[in-house]
């Protein structure tokens, strides 16, 4: 019996879930544009987006990698007040001949990127920068993104573009939803198997 017991806890003990090193992270892309906000233009002003996520949620694909914002995003211009957006903002990374940083409305607005060879190998799931490099042209001009202060866009750039990942260090680690379902199944199977063996 004691030897059935002791098979029992190892068992379970490698059952305990593997904890994922999901660590929260922000992006953030500024640049000199003009374009408008709520209504009100504005010419050669500094914009600065600031996107929140987590490093879990970073996703692959052919020739890019995306991360799509689970944590809302900021937006500020000078000489308007801050705001936030109103649908999530993706922060990609395109690789190929040339090396992108941007951001996109998940809705399919492009708002503006970096080139920057510097992003050569960057996974989107470490710090990086402030990394300055030109602002990517192709414009999503006139195509409003929607805000708490009102539909906003961006019809020109006249400055670089400046890049940073920072991540939060000071978030605890999070159990991935299967090892925890692998846990909680493997308990349920080992603790029938121990009433079974006791009542034979």
């Amino acid at each position: 019996m004691r030897q059935f017991i002791a098979v029992l806890f190892l068992s379970l003990s490698a059952l305990i879930p593997v904890i994922a090193h999901a660590t929260p992270i922000t992006y953030t892309l500024s640049t000199t544009a003009s374009g408008e906000l709520g209504g009100v233009s504005f010419t050669d002003a500094l914009v600065t987006i600031a996107v929140f996520s987590d490093t879990a949620d970073v996703t692959s694909g052919a020739g890019y990698i995306y991360n799509p914002g689970t944590g809302g995003a900021n937006l500020s211009v000078a000489g308007f007040s801050p705001t936030t957006f109103s649908s999530s903002m993706d922060v990609f990374y395109l690789y190929g001949g040339s090396y992108y940083v941007g951001i996109e409305d998940e809705l399919g607005p492009f708002l503006f990127a970096e080139v920057n060879n510097g992003f050569a190998g960057y996974g989107l799931t470490s710090a990086l920068g402030p990394l300055t490099g030109a602002t990517n042209q192709d414009f999503g001009t006139n195509i409003d993104t929607p805000t708490a202060a009102g539909n906003f866009f961006l019809t020109s750039d006249s400055g670089d573009t400046t890049f940073t990942a920072t991540l939060d260090s000071t978030a605890s680690p999070t159990p991935e939803p299967s090892t925890i379902c692998l846990f909680g199944t493997g308990a349920l199977v080992m603790l029938g198997t121990a009433r079974r063996r006791l009542k034979a």
